[in-house]
């Protein structure tokens, strides 16, 4: 590690204790909440449908029969006319350029659902403080925010208060809502009918965060409408999306107009790439799982229990253990290739002689070839480095992907004829006065 020396005492102790390391690491994951083996059945819920290749292999969905059409339902909903607002924003646009355009967008906004997380330049409090200034006095008293997981309101004084224990809570029409990406999912406000809300679009934002955020309009497609609006990056995406989805015959007549079907081809398109991400850390947890399984099995195991000396106990940890501290050279020392999810996962299965849970491997094994596709990545054998940068992505929920231009090539420096002809010294004497798109008076 290399770090400038004159650090101050209290950074170093924090660069020190972010830096530390233990020589193994012991991974727990979604793997280990359950067991095929186990007597007795363990229920828990999921808040989506879009993530069932990612339960582990001995986890089953069960979809309740009065549930399964309600993907249908939502999506017919998101499809109303009323909900054909689509506005994109240029390239770094401030937070109160944002609320500008909301603010004076027709029909009015009472709503904002930040799920695409475009207002990064403020605190909850501020952007809340900034709506309430431009919103309509005649119409606006209170804007509503989140801050520490509570709700708290704003009035025209200026004042912050409890939500709850406000009288805003009893004038709901009079406020405005600012709801973060974190809170347009788990929220419930009881909106009267005819608000609208603005859902920000982000970079590689899924189905199932966009539908839990539009549904916090619990009357959405009778009473509650949207209008969706998008960061620069994210339009060029649909707009790019959408000419490729037409046959090149029919490319010329395409409409620039960006509608609700292809706000969801994008978003779709968004689902099963992070599903495909996810099924390379999935299938590593595997690994780690199975190794554990292989440990338990070594145990003779005595009605139904066993009595757990310290030589067991060491001898299982010891199995269970994966290594921590790598050296360089086997992290970037080992040439690179491009190999398929499956492929990756059976070189690192054979790698850690792991023999004793064929049948979580062949399940795993068949759900990779299933569902992996052939696109391919570039790795190692151990793949280690990728494997933690996965782990880091699945943790910092706020932290997005910045997608660059594609490559364009320099224009050449030219010089002006007029510059040329003032350089030429055998030249003819040039009036500067009349060349003023060249030159002007200091």
């Amino acid at each position: 590690m290399i770090y400038d020396q004159w650090i101050s005492l209290e950074e170093e102790n924090d660069i020190i204790s972010k830096a530390k390391q233990f020589p193994h690491k012991l991974i727990a994951s979604a793997w280990d909440l359950s067991s095929s083996s186990r007597e007795k059945i363990i229920t828990g819920f999921s808040g989506t449908n879009d993530t069932q290749l990612l339960l582990p292999v001995h986890i089953r969905q069960c979809d309740l029969p009065e549930l399964q059409k309600t993907d249908a339902i939502v999506l017919n909903n998101l499809l109303r006319p009323e909900n054909d607002h689509y506005q994109y924003l240029s390239i770094s646009t401030s937070s109160d350029e944002i609320l500008k355009r909301i603010v004076v967008s027709k029909p009015m906004i009472q709503v904002i659902l930040d799920v695409g997380a475009l207002f990064v330049d403020g605190t909850n409090r501020q952007i809340a403080v900034k709506w309430l200034d431009l919103s309509d006095k005649i119409q606006i008293d209170y804007a509503v925010y989140f801050e520490s997981d509570s709700i708290f309101v704003c009035d025209r004084q200026y004042q912050h208060h409890a939500f709850l224990t406000s009288p805003a809570s009893e004038r709901v029409d009079r406020c405005v809502f600012y709801l973060d990406e974190i809170h347009t999912r788990g929220t419930d406000f009881k909106f009267p009918n005819e608000f609208r809300a603005a859902v920000t679009l982000g970079n590689g934002l899924t189905k199932d965060r966009l539908v839990q955020a539009c549904m916090r309009m619990r009357k959405l497609g009778k009473h509650h409408w949207l209008s969706f609006w998008s960061s620069n990056e994210v339009h060029q995406q649909i707009r790019t999306m959408k000419k490729n989805s037409v046959s090149p015959n029919d490319k010329e007549n395409i409409n620039d107009r960006i509608t609700l079907t292809d706000i969801l081809r994008w978003v779709y398109e968004n689902t099963q790439q992070t599903t495909w991400d996810g099924l390379h850390l999935w299938a590593t947890q595997s690994l780690s799982f199975q190794r554990k399984i292989t440990a338990f099995r070594n145990i003779d195991w005595k009605e139904r229990g066993t009595l757990y000396t310290d030589t067991i106990l060491e001898n299982i940890a010891r199995e269970c253990l994966e290594d921590e501290v790598l050296e360089l050279k086997s992290m970037y020392g080992v040439s690179k290739t491009f190999q398929t999810i499956f492929e990756i996962y059976s070189a690192r299965y054979k790698h850690s002689n792991i023999f004793s849970s064929v049948e979580i491997h062949e399940a795993v094994s068949k759900r990779l070839c299933d569902y992996g596709g052939s696109k391919k990545l570039l790795t190692q054998l151990l793949d280690e480095e990728q494997q933690r940068e996965l782990e880091r992505e699945q943790e910092l929920e706020e932290e997005r992907q910045q997608k660059r231009p594609s490559y364009v090539r320099p224009y050449e420096p030219q010089l002006h004829d007029e510059i040329k002809a003032l350089c030429n010294m055998y030249g003819p004497k040039l009036d500067l006065s009349k060349l003023t798109s060249v030159f002007c008076p200091i």
